[in-house]
C-alpha cells in the first residue's frame, strides 16, 4: 500500500512534471485530482491483492504461503484479476 504522504508527493511530482510541458491553470486542483486518482489506484491494488489471497486460500489442497507454487498462483490470479478491472 502506498502511504498518504507518498501519494501526495507523487501527485505533486506528476503535476510539476506535466507543468513543464503543459499550461496548468489551477495547479492545486490538478494536484488534488492526481492525488485522488493515485488513491483510487492504490485502493484497487489492495482490493486485487485481497481477492487473490482469498482465491489461493480457497484451494482445498492447501497451498503454503511463500512457496513457489503459492507465488506462481498469486502471479497468475493477480494478472487475471487486474485484467478484469
Amino acid at each position: 500500500m502506498i502511504s498518504l504522504d507518498r501519494q501526495a508527493f507523487l501527485a505533486k511530482e506528476i503535476i510539476n512534471g506535466l507543468d513543464n510541458h503543459l499550461k496548468i491553470e489551477d495547479k492545486d486542483r490538478a494536484v488534488k485530482i492526481a492525488k485522488r486518482t493515485i488513491e483510487e489506484f492504490a485502493s484497487s491494488l489492495s482490493d486485487i491483492d485481497t481477492v487473490v489471497k482469498q482465491k489461493i486460500a480457497s484451494i482445498k489442497r492447501g497451498v503454503i504461503e511463500g512457496s513457489s507454487e503459492w507465488k506462481a498462483l498469486y502471479d497468475r490470479f493477480y494478472l487475471e484479476e487486474a485484467n478484469k478491472r
